[in-house]
């Protein structure tokens, strides 16, 4: 029996992989919780400690509100992977991680592969995961691209070209 097989029903993951007109080195800082600042609507994370603000391994920051309220750990950073732990108090855990894949061309194209890996810790956390269908999660991540592809300054891949 798979892994995948074997996941209990308050266990979930999803992944999805979204193409940039970028190298990883300039996509990768954008990806961080200062970084999200530019292209996320709302995002406004409660740095904890100095090392969230780069990111260094450690660091800890906090988003959203209410039952919602999320604290994230960096638990990896290398030159073209990102990872973070998660809680939602009450609800569920997770860990993030983000790949960097350069496929190269003149411009550099890069594949960003975004995976979260949920547990859910009560009723509110599997409804939550319920609700976050393979569908869902892909359309999240794809609305990634126009944001960062602006800030990359390629608006043809911001189209829908990529």
């Amino acid at each position: 029996m798979s892994a995948a097989a074997a996941a209990p029903a308050w266990a979930l993951r999803r992944e999805h992989t979204i193409r940039l007109h970028a190298p990883p080195e300039a996509i990768a800082p954008l990806l961080t919780p200062e970084g999200e600042r530019l292209w996320v609507p709302d995002w406004d994370p409660e740095l904890l400690t100095p090392a969230a603000r780069v990111p260094e391994v450690g660091g800890v920051f906090v988003t959203g509100s209410g039952p919602e309220r999320t604290f994230w750990t960096v638990v990896g950073v290398a030159d073209r992977e990102l990872r973070y732990a998660r809680v939602t108090p009450g609800s569920r855990v997770g860990v993030v991680d983000i790949a960097l894949t350069p496929d190269g061309g003149d411009p550099p194209v890069t594949s960003v592969r975004v995976r979260y890996s949920y547990l859910a810790l009560g009723q509110g956390g599997e409804r939550a995961l319920a609700e976050l269908s393979q569908e869902r999660f892909a359309a999240a991540i794809e609305g990634w691209r126009a944001p960062l592809q602006r800030l990359l300054g390629d608006a043809d891949a911001a189209g829908g070209r990529a």
